[in-house]
């Protein structure tokens, strides 16, 4: 993967400083745009030569600009391939043309597209850097690297990548060898991901990621999103659909994720929707809609393992096929599930399936869940290997299942009986 690393930036630094440039975005890179109307820049290499000239500037003692914006000419290509945008300068924004909406900005190849990392000059830090209503497509390994520590915030709003075979479409990591406490963070806002392919959409790892409004379509990853490493990762607005992944959303290593507003409707192919895995883990779910999902073998919703906790609040999860489990919390996990409806899924019998299972050692509250016609199912609750499920406020009508709750003989429950429970 291309990188440049400290090095290479004081080489830059020591060939530049002098060359002259007022700190202005009308650089050597600028030309009349092929609308007629604007100026910009239509040459990767121009936009990181003029950035590298003002970033030598400053490195020699000038004053840096309060902002800069670079402008992308409407219906561009500029060759990634060639080499990644690497944004050198504090409070910058790279737009596409004077306007809104897609107007054709595109950054085209590349194993990567934008390569964020660490400012050489002590002192000088790369804060908010603001990519709007650019297209990124054809990137081979990533599009974002998101290399830089925790001073720094990338935003990008309207973009749309596509088009991709690639390992990540965002990766946002800490690099233990610069002595990185922190990863960046990671702002995404009224963007779409489509046509693509690869393994991970948005990887976070220690850092913090900040989605709303995103659409993810057409896309075949191992995982949407995935955060790590104690990583923080909140999400607003999602639509996942017509796409397939087995772990759609994986939390693990002490990470916290929070879904909110999402949709997770007619997809190809799931094994987990959301998977939380290891002690200090934690899921929050709030008015997530599971529904429509019509799939070949399989699958879970909300599935939190070795000790991992999840809060499922409400949220519907209905007509979907072969779902074999709604909610799964196995070898220490602990699931909250509140004012969750659960309607019309089909399970996966004579196969083990549930709508609930606690699982070794586990733990899982219910409280005002809702589960209405659902067929196919070893029972609605299962609770086996010394494990505890409470039930109240809550409701079990129509559909099949070969038992109503199970409870093994190791097991423990509450609440069954509550006259606030129908069933």
């Amino acid at each position: 993967m291309p990188s440049i690393n400290a090095t290479t930036e004081q080489v830059l630094v020591q060939e530049l400083s002098g060359a002259g440039m007022a700190g202005t975005i009308n650089g050597t890179g600028v030309v009349n745009c092929p609308d007629g109307f604007s100026t910009g820049y239509t040459d990767i290499v121009l936009l990181n030569l003029d950035i590298s000239r003002e970033f030598a500037r400053i490195s020699a003692g000038g004053p840096p600009e309060p902002e800069y914006v670079y402008t992308i000419c409407p219906k561009t290509v500029l060759n990634t391939a060639i080499e990644p945008l690497v944004p050198l300068l504090s409070n910058t924004t790279f737009r596409c043309g004077n306007s809104t909406g897609d107007i054709g900005c595109i950054f085209a190849g590349g194993e990567a597209q934008v390569m964020f990392k660490d400012s050489a000059v002590a002192g000088y830090d790369y804060e908010t850097i603001i990519f709007q209503r650019i297209t990124f497509t054809s990137f081979s390994e990533v599009s974002i690297a998101a290399f830089a520590s925790n001073q720094t915030t990338a935003r990008f709003e309207g973009c749309h990548w596509r088009g991709f075979s690639s390992q990540f479409v965002v990766n946002q990591t800490h690099l233990q060898s610069l002595g990185i406490d922190r990863s960046m963070t990671v702002e995404i806002f009224d963007s779409i991901i489509s046509t693509g392919s690869g393994e991970v959409g948005l990887s976070n790892a220690n850092g913090e990621l900040v989605v709303n409004n995103l659409t993810m379509t057409n896309v075949a990853l191992v995982s949407m999103i995935a955060t790590q490493n104690n990583g923080h990762t909140d999400v607003t607005n999602l639509l996942v659909t017509q796409s397939s992944s087995p772990a759609m959303m994986f939390a693990g290593s002490g990470s916290t994720v929070s879904v909110s507003n999402t949709e997770i409707s007619d997809n190809v192919a799931i094994a987990d929707v959301f998977f939380g895995d290891g002690d200090g883990t934690v899921l929050t779910l709030q008015d997530i809609r599971v529904m429509d999902n019509n799939l070949p073998s399989g699958w879970n919703v909300a599935y939190v393992s070795a000790q991992s906790r999840a809060t499922i609040v409400d949220s519907v999860v209905s007509n979907n096929v072969n779902l074999e489990s709604g909610i799964t919390a196995t070898q220490s996990a602990f699931a909250s599930v509140n004012r969750t409806e659960f309607r019309s899924n089909v399970g996966t019998a004579p196969n083990a399936s549930a709508l609930v299972f606690a699982i070794r050692d586990s733990r899982v509250d219910l409280q005002g869940v809702s589960f209405l016609d659902n067929d196919n199912y070893s029972a609605s609750i299962f609770a086996i290997f010394q494990s505890t499920f409470d039930l109240s406020d809550s409701c079990i009508i129509g559909g099949s299942s070969d038992m109503t709750i199970y409870v093994s003989d190791d097991s423990t429950y509450t609440g069954v009986d509550a006259a606030s429970n129908y069933i």
